[in-house]
């Protein structure tokens, strides 16, 4: 549910877009194992959207999405990484 209303919040979606709630939400998301949600919160992290640009939470949440399964994020995490 909390990546749903984050998904509503960031792509406009019968509400002004407000990348800022969209984040929280991810992160609540993210904090309880939700891949998609971890996923979203390091491309917010990485383009800066809601939050202050960081490449370092942007890898860090990316990694943990693509430990989880998500083969997407696991070939931008070789992309992130310090040693590519």
């Amino acid at each position: 549910m909390m990546a749903h209303a984050s998904d509503i919040t960031h792509h406009s979606l019968g509400v002004p877009q407000d990348d800022a709630k969209a984040v929280y939400w991810w992160a609540k998301a993210a904090n309880q194992g939700n891949a998609m949600a971890q996923r979203n919160l390091g491309g917010m992290h990485l383009r800066g959207e809601g939050v202050p640009e960081d490449y370092v939470r942007a890898y860090a949440w990316s990694s943990i999405s693509a430990a989880g399964g998500s083969v997407l994020v696991a070939k931008k995490v070789k992309k992130l990484s310090p040693n590519a």
